[in-house]
């Protein structure tokens, strides 16, 4: 998963930075930019295909983990909210959106996912369970919509965001796979061979 991702990101990123460049999604630099030329916008292009086309990939490994990618509803949830969330920023690139109408789109995709089942339920302590019933709605739009912030303030300087995002993947490959999660591992591991071009 890993190497396909890196693999499609080397050959996608330069041709949709070049596209990007053409149609003018590009960052131009002011006083507050640390860069000197313009700089494509289209990276989240690149990273959402290159991410899904691994997915779509990977079906044919015919691994016991590979066969774990089942086209069930929790999963076209998921990836709808994704596709929200991608989508909502693609947008944002091209025509500066109005800030409370980004963090309407990122609660929608949010909700979307939580729909889906990918939501915090309880926690978990020293053995003892807490369950947060109907505040895991907001609790999980709250973290969804904090971590979206946090890339997204990070992005300013080229390779911060993705270097964050990589270390992270990275670090949930290992903690999935110790917890006998390999469906999260394999996804992880697609989304750090994408950054890992950065």
């Amino acid at each position: 998963m890993f190497v396909t991702s890196l693999s499609l990101a080397l050959i996608l990123s330069p041709v949709i930075g070049r596209l990007g460049t053409r149609i003018g999604a590009v960052d131009t630099p002011d006083h507050r930019k640390v860069h000197t030329k313009p700089i494509p916008r289209t990276g989240g292009l690149a990273i959402f295909i290159a991410f899904t086309l691994t997915l779509l990939i990977s079906t044919f490994f015919m691994t016991k983990v590979s066969d774990l990618l089942i086209l069930d509803r929790q999963k076209v949830f998921i990836f709808m909210g994704a596709a929200i969330c991608f989508a909502t920023g693609l947008v944002d690139d091209f025509h500066r959106l109005n800030p409370w109408v980004k963090l309407l789109f990122q609660v929608i995709s949010a909700s979307v996912a939580f729909l889906g089942g990918l939501r915090i339920d309880q926690f978990v302590i020293m053995g003892s369970t807490i369950d947060f019933g109907l505040a895991g709605y907001f609790i999980t739009i709250i973290w969804f919509v904090l971590f979206i912030s946090a890339i997204n303030l990070v992005d300013g300087l080229d390779g911060l965001a993705a270097g964050v995002v990589f270390f992270a993947a990275a670090m949930m490959v290992v903690l999935s796979v110790m917890g006998n999660n390999f469906l999260a591992a394999m996804l992880f591991s697609a989304l750090g061979g994408r950054f890992s071009v950065f």
